[in-house]
């Protein structure tokens, strides 16, 4: 009843908690207006206070329904809102019924049609296209195909793909709902992990280790009511404490280790393998070895992460594409996948009422990079733009950095230019962003450019600090 345990059990059990999440989600979603093509009024939602931890919390801001969402008709098959492409396929090409009907709608020969027809009428180098069906037997969870090589370093040397976007087969059993992309922040952490050694975990973390976060493996000995999560080091001690399984999946982030692999930490914290852990009633762990793999241990066995940090990408193109049976499934579900993805990609806090279980990318990648899957502009406003001038990366010894921007906008009120999240150590004035008062290590900024409609772009920069 979980995204969590959907992410970590087994394929059988990850139906049925599927399904228990859909439940649960129906019962709590706002009901959107009925569907209709063109542009559809809705109601915003209301605005709280917020936490001090930046987008999480129980009492994070709740993130505003956009008030207008077009669907534009590009031919009698290809249907686009801002953010997604629906495609109908041509008679004959996809099975819709039977037990065989995912299998034929997430072919390859298909996949390759549907990624083909999105670069063809919306050219993009894409790192990762989301392709979503619904109602499809089996009802197989969301997986992701990996073609593309992102780094080296990583673990990924088996990869050759250029300029191919990798894939995640995202399938929905029931209507598209608001909170439909609930898991899809855990899939887009597997086009850089965990692949690093079997040593670590395959895919995921191991759970017999002191891993954390999105791409972490969880052990649970009451069904998923509550997991057990690992801390300490050989030297201090091991120590487990439980989680509500429930309440966790709102706020969760990417871990350190999991930003490393996706070149947004310079540093890989060391994790910690139990053998034969025992999980004592003192909250103590006991067990028979531990292994240790830190950054050095990493780097001897994959090399060292090229590109780095520094100067890796941060700002990543993704599609998303919805395969529909006719046109009455488009007009019933784009609205819900539009809102969906808009939270996704440019929510700046977790909106457990209107997006239950759905983290935004800017929250879980602790506003480190962010996520452009905008289409084109269907409103009649174009969202503004925002570069850095120059390097992304700067080094310093006096705690001090600036960096140069420039933004605009078709409006006659030029875009709003600020830091996220917002900071007494991060000042915007003019076209200039300057960051003060660093301590010694790596430090990691976003700013948003947002117009008055509230249409936004995320720039990313670096900062060495000695």
């Amino acid at each position: 009843n979980l995204k969590k345990q959907v992410k970590v059990s087994s394929a059988a059990k990850k139906k049925t908690l599927l399904k228990k999440i859909k439940s649960l989600s129906t019962r709590l979603r706002i009901e959107s207006p009925l569907c209709r093509a063109g542009p559809i009024q809705a109601t915003p939602t209301a605005t709280a206070s917020g936490t001090s931890i930046p987008g999480a919390g129980p009492t994070a801001v709740p993130t505003a329904i956009p008030p207008t969402i077009a669907l534009t008709t590009i031919s009698n098959n290809l249907y686009q809102s801002e953010h997604a492409l629906f495609i109908i396929p041509e008679p004959g090409q996809v099975t819709w019924t039977g037990e065989a009907s995912w299998d034929s709608v997430y072919s390859s020969v298909n996949i390759d049609s549907y990624v083909n027809t999105l670069k063809t009428v919306f050219p993009s180098d894409y790192f990762f296209v989301v392709v979503t069906a619904s109602n499809l037997l089996p009802n197989r969870v969301p997986n992701v195909l990996t073609y593309r090589q992102f780094a080296s370093g990583i673990g990924q040397d088996s990869l050759t793909g250029m300029g191919v976007p990798n894939i995640c087969r995202y399938h929905s059993d029931g209507p598209v709902l608001d909170s439909i992309y609930a898991v899809l922040d855990h899939e887009i952490g597997h086009n850089w992990g965990v692949f690093i050694g079997s040593e670590l975990g395959e895919g995921h973390w191991r759970s017999n280790s002191n891993s954390s976060g999105q791409m972490a493996e969880s052990y649970s000995d009451d069904g998923f009511s509550t997991i057990k999560r690992i801390t300490g080091d050989p030297s201090a001690g091991f120590l487990w404490s439980s989680a509500d399984n429930f309440l966790r999946q709102e706020t969760e982030t990417f871990s350190e280790r999991d930003l490393y692999l996706q070149g947004l930490s310079a540093n890989f914290p060391a994790l910690h393998v139990l053998s034969s852990p025992v999980y004592n009633s003192d909250q103590s762990m006991s067990y028979s070895a531990v292994n240790t793999y830190d950054q050095a241990w990493v780097e001897a066995r994959n090399g060292v992460r090229s590109p780095t940090y520094r100067n890796s990408d941060k700002r990543f193109r993704l599609g998303f594409i919805y395969v529909a049976r006719d046109l009455a499934e488009v007009l019933s579900s784009y609205q819900p996948l539009e809102r969906s993805i808009r939270q996704f990609v440019d929510a700046e806090r977790v909106d457990a009422n209107n997006f239950r279980f759905q983290v935004p990318f800017l929250v879980a990648t602790q506003f480190r990079a962010s996520i452009d899957a905008r289409l084109s502009d269907l409103d009649g406003n174009p969202a503004p733009t925002l570069n850095i001038s120059g390097a992304s990366y700067a080094s310093t010894t006096t705690g001090t950095a600036t960096f140069a921007f420039t933004t605009s906008d078709s409006g006659l009120v030029p875009p709003v230019v600020s830091c996220l999240p917002a900071s007494t150590g991060c000042v915007v004035s003019g076209n200039n962003v300057t960051v003060s008062g660093l301590s010694a290590g790596a430090h990691f900024y976003t700013i948003k450019a947002e117009d008055v409609s509230g249409k936004k772009v995320f720039a990313h920069f670096v900062v060495d600090a000695s």
